[in-house]
């Protein structure tokens, strides 16, 4: 009787620890935006790097960062970096568009040529998401079943 009463409990645990640290994550993402904006381009890439090293981060998380400090090193000139920021983010959706309301348009440019230069490797990205969307669905199918 005792393990029954433990194991929701556990379960309860993790889940929250998981939220929270979600949670942290969403603000260190704010922050490092924040930090973007605001110009400070040295600190936001600094920020990006430190909450990029977590495994438990969320997919939109990272590829939000990910885009963050493609820019932040195109503003610093370091268009190599930028370039291999934007292909991660390419990587994790290779139908990604840069905002270019929220840009300059010389990096959408950058962004746009590394989308072109590498689409054949993107090419196969969609197919394996594509698999992967469908594995899901047939996974989900048979639970229900």
């Amino acid at each position: 009787m005792r393990q029954r009463a433990i194991c929701p409990c556990l379960i309860l645990a993790l889940w929250c620890t998981a939220a929270w640290a979600e949670a942290n994550h969403l603000r260190d993402v704010d922050v490092t935006r924040a930090l973007y904006e605001a110009g400070k381009f040295s600190e936001a890439l600094t920020k990006a790097h430190e909450i990029l090293k977590h495994e438990d981060l969320h997919e939109p998380s990272r590829i939000e960062l990910l885009r963050t400090a493609g820019l932040c090193a195109f503003h610093l000139n370091d268009l190599k970096g930028s370039e291999r920021f934007f292909l991660e983010v390419l990587k994790r959706n290779p139908d990604y568009v840069i905002d270019p309301f929220a840009a300059p348009p010389s990096a959408v440019k950058l962004f746009e040529h590394t989308r072109s230069l590498y689409a054949d490797e993107l090419n196969l990205v969609r197919q394996e998401l594509a698999l992967k969307g469908e594995q899901d669905r047939r996974m989900a199918l048979v639970r229900e079943q």
